[in-house]
């Protein structure tokens, strides 16, 4: 009994100290590239879509919610985190192939990547850029403008849906389907004489007709509740379906938009 006790004891002392050992092992990092010294302007956007400016520009947006708090364990900075979400979106490549070109491991990739885009993709952020014109004056300057190019009176707008092509999804695969047979999700875009967003829903698998996509939007019931002045897109007194003539806006969404009055 005291021999079993011994080795026991003998046993649960190696196994502290193994476990000791490998908290004092050091991690192995792989060699960080520094991208500001590594890319010249011309390559940034190749990469990124963006310049140097446009990471930082976008990196200020989101670096409180981004920012490590400390530089242990050789964090990513808030700068790095954004250019690998941006080449991420901008080129699709797999992940993989993006801790490749980052000198980060593929678990890390994905985190940054999901946490920095959650940031992005914030209602703060997206209302600083993306909104639909509700001030007078501001209306008025959009119509006039619209007036001067296609010479079409009361537009504060056009809107089209296009669908943007998806990996097949696992769940509910067939409803992102659409007419043209391939995986997509249809995104409802509106924009103003200045080819800037005003309105956009990106929620909806490839099937939906543009029509519904209206219809349970928010700028539907903005614009049913009379908030603005008085297709295939449902009749109403505020949807013009006139095309812009001439040489108005380039065709945003590859198809002739309608028009919003």
């Amino acid at each position: 009994m005291v021999s079993q006790g011994v080795g026991s004891s003998h046993k649960a002392v190696k196994m502290a100290e193994q476990h000791q050992h490998r908290l004092r092992q050091r991690r192995n990092f792989q060699p960080r590239r520094d991208i500001f010294d590594q890319y010249d302007n011309a390559e940034f956007k190749r990469r990124f879509r963006v310049d140097r400016a446009g990471i930082v520009f976008v990196t200020d947006l989101v670096r409180p919610a981004i920012a490590n708090l400390t530089k242990r364990s050789c964090a990513v900075s808030a700068e790095m985190k954004v250019a690998l979400l941006l080449q991420y979106l901008a080129t699709g490549k797999m992940q993989q192939c993006n801790a490749d070109d980052f000198g980060l491991s593929q678990p890390t990739i994905s985190r940054v990547i999901s946490d920095t885009l959650d940031a992005l993709v914030h209602p703060d952020i997206i209302l600083r850029f993306i909104h639909f014109p509700v001030n007078l004056q501001e209306v008025e300057g959009i119509k006039g403008e619209f007036a001067a190019i296609g010479e079409l009176p009361n537009v504060v707008g056009v809107i089209d849906g296009t669908r943007i092509r998806i990996t097949a999804p696992h769940e509910y695969e067939e409803v992102y389907v659409n007419r043209k047979n391939f995986h997509s999700i249809n995104v409802q875009v509106l924009f103003d004489s200045r080819y800037k967003l005003r309105n956009m829903v990106a929620k909806w698998p490839g099937s939906t007709n543009d029509a519904r996509i209206l219809r349970e939007s928010g700028l539907w019931q903005y614009c049913e509740n009379g908030r603005i002045p008085p297709v295939l897109y449902p009749r109403r007194q505020w949807v013009s379906f006139q095309a812009l003539a001439a040489d108005p806006i380039p065709q945003a969404t590859g198809r002739t938009p309608s028009s919003f009055q």
